[in-house]
């Protein structure tokens, strides 16, 4: 709902008048209801008052007055006449409502009790409370509630010690029931929902409305508290006014209980009577506010209704008022401004046509650009991006607008350092940079940003920002120099980074040099081939790494040569690291028994006096000669390890061996060899197989026939072979027969193709027992032929295969050996 000015003068109005007649009638109704409710409770004290003392204190006077003269009759006195005495009980009880039982205990132990009771055996008056509380002589005392016979009834007991003569005869007790007593406070009224009690100087009810209720004791009641021992008082406890007059002699509380709500409910006509005042006074406002602001309002309405026919752009029909009081005047003034309006309201349509089409413009070469814009404002808020923006920052225009444009793009390490756009606000001048951007996924890119000041009047109100990917140039950058300055095989520096950091360090206090060579590199490429070789130069760039301290500069000076920088060394700290690289080489070496790695080492500490490229001589002069020092044994040692790795590898290699060496042996004596080429054969018969450590395990393990490409491959192994022994001192001499050593009497074996007497007769004899051991020993693709059958095939291939002399003398030693075997057995 609308709020106009005719409302709310209404409202004012209405306001002023319904507020104080409300308040008004609220506080008269409130002071009147305070006075009325404190005058019920008065009357409820009185009411109370007049029955403690009408009521309850004659019920109390009549049994003390009955006990004060039973107690003093002589009768009491002549056991004889007791029957006398009990006739005169029975008609006391008869003629007053409030006695239930009168007693006597004499102190002898005599016992009377109207109305009769048939006492147990062992009951013994003087035992019970209301003996033992009767006290001095001439006081009456009151018990508290308790269960008394003959009837089992709860009562109350007033007992007075009899005396005669100073000593004490007995005790006379009278019985008054409680529900007696709960009769009489019944009967008083103090409104509707309102009820008495009687307590006992101790807290317990000797009279309620609800039997149930006699004896109960309320002395811990936080009301019982707050009234106990006053003679007149009152407190609220919740809903309920409570108040309690004392009983004189006695000290028994009376005690009311008046609810709230039977309070209030005499006061409720002054409540209506105030409300009705107040609707009528609201009703009378209302309709002098409607009759006083009508002819107001009406004016001002016409005056609004005219604002709206302007507003929808209609001048021609503005308010009229020829009065002359200020809304008068308003509408003159009004109209004056229509006309002004109407008038910049046509140069205002012909200005939004002319933007409308520079809009236009702006806004196809904005969205078509190719490159990554945004328009910030002074702030250096985004005010708009173009697609080209979101397709870069991966941010929708909804995401970007709004947002400081460093706070959306700018990596946190370049907001102090970095270029900010709202430099161009404060320089009003064309800002250019090469920097990096943050993506949303939080990838970053290579950017150039452009940023032109917006200037309107001469004062920048905003920049124009353009951003241009140049990661891919950046990043062809950053390869190049990562390839200009290190090693494209190990990740370690190159040579041309060496020479550079050299230069740098020139003139430093110390810094010492470390040069290593890597041992036994050609002999693996010609091995294993060069792929093998870089494995091997990567794994000694790698160990050369986690040997030495972050500090170090590490760079491969070119093929099996590494070159080291430690500044500011020492000769122990030298030492040391060259120590610890040949521990994590030795430790290397024994987890990969089949891929060894050595190194030969030298190095010199640069002093200020001696420059680094003297200390880089040095070093390398004792690399050399550490590695003519260590290369016969470096080659024996790798020759040992190539073995061990073809034995690792293939155990049907090692025991074929061991079986040759003896059948060879025995073969060569037959043949009458000399003793040193025994020797020698013995060490062929061991080593003939060394190339077998090149062939892939897929060739050298297949468990069938191997095809055309696959046996081009195993038949390489004798050449392998043969570079491995040539490079060894320890077997050069055999390394010719390991070449040949599968080469057949015809002429078609392997490698070189020789035939006859051309072939080493040392190649001739192991040709033979090679076979032979390979035919009588299982393969996974065949199972092992038996002497007879082997035997067999090697005579059937004399003079093709095999020089069939000696084929003829190893067929003859075998059988013996077979015979000779046999007869044992």
């Amino acid at each position: 709902m609308r709020w106009n000015i005719y409302r709310k003068m209404l409202l004012f109005a209405t306001l002023m008048i319904v507020l104080p007649v409300s308040l008004l009638g609220f506080l008269t109704y409130r002071e009147s209801e305070a006075m009325l409710v404190g005058r019920i409770k008065q009357a409820s004290l009185l009411i109370m008052e007049n029955a403690a003392n009408n009521f309850i204190k004659n019920y109390i006077k009549d049994v003390e007055t009955a006990a004060r003269i039973l107690s003093s009759d002589l009768l009491l006195n002549e056991p004889d006449r007791r029957q006398q005495l009990l006739e005169i009980w029975e008609q006391r009880r008869r003629y007053s409502n409030h006695i239930r039982s009168i007693r006597y205990a004499g102190a002898q132990g005599d016992f009377l009790i109207a109305p009769l009771w048939d006492s147990p055996a062992d009951y013994n008056p003087r035992d019970s409370d209301w003996y033992r509380q009767a006290g001095s002589a001439g006081a009456i005392r009151w018990s508290e509630p308790h269960v008394a016979p003959p009837a089992n009834n709860t009562v109350v007991t007033a007992t007075k010690a009899v005396y005669r003569n100073g000593e004490l005869q007995g005790i006379l007790a009278i019985d008054t029931s409680l529900s007696d007593l709960s009769a009489i406070i019944g009967s008083i009224n103090l409104g509707s929902g309102g009820y008495l009690i009687l307590l006992d100087a101790g807290g317990n009810i000797i009279a309620h409305r609800e039997q149930a209720l006699l004896g109960t004791n309320v002395r811990d009641t936080a009301w019982f508290k707050q009234l106990a021992g006053a003679g007149f008082a009152s407190t609220r406890l919740e809903d309920i006014y409570v108040c309690a007059v004392t009983i004189p002699d006695t000290d028994w509380i009376l005690v009311g209980f008046l609810p709230e709500t039977m309070l209030h409910i005499d006061a409720a006509p002054l409540k209506y009577m105030t409300i009705v005042v107040a609707l009528l006074g609201i009703f009378l406002a209302s309709l002098a506010s409607v009759l006083v602001s009508r002819g107001f309002v009406a004016r001002i309405k016409r005056l609004v209704e005219s604002m709206d026919r302007i507003e929808q752009g209609d001048y021609s029909k503005p308010a009229e008022d020829i009065s002359t009081d200020e809304i008068g005047e308003l509408s003159r003034k009004f109209r004056v401004m229509a006309d002004t309006l109407s008038l910049l309201m046509e140069q205002r349509d012909l200005t939004e046509a002319e933007l409308r089409r520079q809009k236009g413009y702006f806004a196809q070469l904005f969205e078509n650009s190719p490159e990554s814009i945004a328009i910030l404002d002074s702030t250096d808020k985004i005010l708009a991006v173009n697609k080209q923006f979101a397709d870069l920052f991966q941010y929708g225009e909804d995401e970007a607008r709004g947002v400081t444009i460093d706070d959306l793009v700018v990596p946190p390490a370049l907001r102090e350092k970095g270029l900010h756009v709202g430099e161009v606000m404060g320089s009003v001048k064309f800002v250019q940079a090469e920097t990096v951007r943050r993506r949303k996924d939080g990838s970053m890119v290579d950017v150039q940003v452009i940023a032109y000041p917006i200037i309107v009047a001469d004062c920048p109100v905003g920049t124009y920002v353009i951003y241009r990917d140049i990661s891919e140039r950046k990043a062809a950058e950053r390869a190049l120099e990562y390839l200009t300055y290190h090693d494209a095989l190990t990740g370690v520096y190159n040579r041309r980074y060496f020479d550079h950091r050299i230069e740098q360090l020139a003139g430093s206090e110390k810094c010492g040099v470390l040069v290593f060579d890597v041992d036994g590199l050609k002999l693996v490429n010609d091995t294993f081939g060069h792929a093998k070789g870089d494995e091997l130069l990567k794994t000694s760039a790698l160990l050369i790494k986690e040997a030495s301290p972050s500090q170090a500069i590490i760079a491969r000076m070119g093929g099996d040569e590494f070159g080291l920088l430690l500044p500011q060394a020492t000769v122990s700290d030298l030492q040391e690291l060259v120590q610890n690289l040949r521990n994590r080489i030795a430790e290397f070496n024994g987890a990969t028994p089949d891929f060894a790695v050595s190194l030969s080492m030298g190095f010199s500490l640069a002093e200020q006096e001696s420059g680094i490229a003297e200390a880089l001589q040095e070093a390398d002069s004792r690399m050399y000669k550490e590695k003519l020092h260590r290369s016969q044994s470096t080659r024996s040692t790798i020759v040992r390890t190539l073995m061990q790795a073809l034995y690792a590898r293939d155990f049907i290699t090692e025991g074929h061996g061991e079986r040759i060496q003896l059948m060879v042996v025995k073969l060569a004596l037959r043949l009458g060899l000399a003793n040193f080429r025994i020797q020698d054969l013995r060490l062929f018969s061991q080593f003939h197989d060394l190339g077998k450590v090149g062939i892939p395990d897929g060739v050298l393990f297949k468990p069938g026939p191997l095809d055309p490409k696959e046996m081009e491959v195993m038949r390489r192994h004798s050449e392998i072979g043969y570079r491995i022994a040539i490079s060894s001192p320890e077997l050069n001499h055999i390394a010719e027969w390991i070449l040949k050593h599968h080469e057949w009497w015809n002429g078609q074996g392997y490698p070189i193709g020789l035939s006859g007497a051309e072939i080493p007769v040392e190649c001739r004899i192991l040709a033979i027992c090679d076979a032979y051991d390979a035919m009588v020993s299982g393969r996974p693709y065949r199972q092992a032929l038996d002497a007879a059958a082997a035997l067999a095939e090697i005579e059937r291939n004399s003079g093709s295969m095999f020089d069939p002399d000696i084929v003829a003398v190893f067929v003859s030693m075998v059988r013996e050996g077979l015979a000779e075997q046999s007869h044992n057995e």
